[in-house]
């Protein structure tokens, strides 16, 4: 991410949420059933975890990742 942001930037830290993925996502996968069953049901595991995100806990960390940079640039206490 640094090497993308001028000179004149700060990185205050970065948050990641996991996002939702798409049918086509869904469909993609099937490709790799019938060759590599281990991989295709890691890969399903990771689509279907991925369909209720973001959560309220997604939000929450956002929230709280946001704070935490106000804070250290001293818009909040």
């Amino acid at each position: 991410i640094l090497a993308f942001l001028p000179s004149d930037n700060r990185y205050m830290g970065a948050y990641f949420c996991r996002g939702k993925m798409s049918p086509e996502i869904r469909q993609s996968y099937d490709r790799f059933r019938g060759d590599k069953a281990a991989t295709w049901e890691k890969m399903m595991q990771e689509y279907e975890a991925s369909s209720t995100h973001p959560d309220n806990q997604d939000l929450l960390r956002a929230n709280i990742f946001v704070d935490e940079v106000f804070h250290r640039i001293g818009i909040r206490k």
